[in-house]
């Protein structure tokens, strides 16, 4: 937050602004990033090598059952020098198919039957992480038939 105030009960208390080092800290940053621009941006559009699939359905039924294969998948694609994005459920509900070669679904059992059938369209390689519950619910709680022609990977 960019911004001071006096009172000490207020959420912006001891903001960047009241630290000296830190506001110094984001404008060198602000120089270098200026400086680097054009490579910044390059790293910014190119296109991901994997995509991991969102969905806010499952976040939604998954309540009391968080599982952090989703983080740890990310984490590992990524330091193996992948280019790894998202896709989530309301871009496969507006009909957006996947354009990368692999989609990995962590751990994600609701998933929305417009999303599935836009993930169904999909022309690359589905990889569904998790146990055998992995896309087995819509958004209402209902049992689903399987994305055929996925690997699935048990995830401990």
């Amino acid at each position: 937050m960019w911004e001071r105030t006096f009172d000490t009960r207020s959420d912006f208390a001891g903001s960047i602004l009241e630290r000296p080092v830190c506001a110094e800290a984001v404008g060198l940053v602000n120089c270098d990033l200026n400086r680097a621009a054009a490579e910044v941006m390059a790293l910014q559009q190119e296109q991901p090598e994997v995509l991991l699939l969102h969905s806010t359905s499952a976040l939604v039924w998954d309540v009391g059952r968080r599982s952090d294969c989703r983080s740890k998948l990310y984490t590992g694609l990524t330091f193996a020098g992948l280019k790894t994005g998202f896709i989530t459920e309301r871009l496969l509900e507006a009909g957006r198919v996947p354009e990368a070669p692999i989609v990995f679904v962590p751990d994600v059992v609701y998933l929305s039957s417009s999303a599935r059938d836009t993930l169904r369209e999909y022309q690359g390689h589905p990889v569904l992480v998790g146990g055998p519950s992995v896309l087995s619910r819509d958004e209402y709680d209902r049992a689903c038939a399987p994305i055929a022609a996925a690997d699935h990977v048990p995830w401990h």
